[in-house]
């Protein structure tokens, strides 16, 4: 069975950090993570793939 994709923009901000914590001990999801800065070292372990970028970068928009 397939994992559902989540992708959380704003992942090193206070709400991406929980989110990413929550979602991530849970462990029934994908997670998909996007912040214009690196995330940190204890949650990248749940993030498949991390990806720094710009939520205005329409061309990385599109290769997700």
């Amino acid at each position: 069975m397939r994992k559902e994709v989540v992708l959380i923009t704003g992942a090193n901000g206070e709400i991406g950090h929980g989110l990413i914590s929550h979602l991530g001990q849970r462990g029934d999801v994908q997670i998909v993570a996007l912040d214009v800065t690196p995330i940190d070292e204890a949650l990248r372990g749940f993030c498949h793939p991390f990806i720094q970028g710009d939520i205005l970068d329409n061309m990385l928009l599109g290769r997700l």
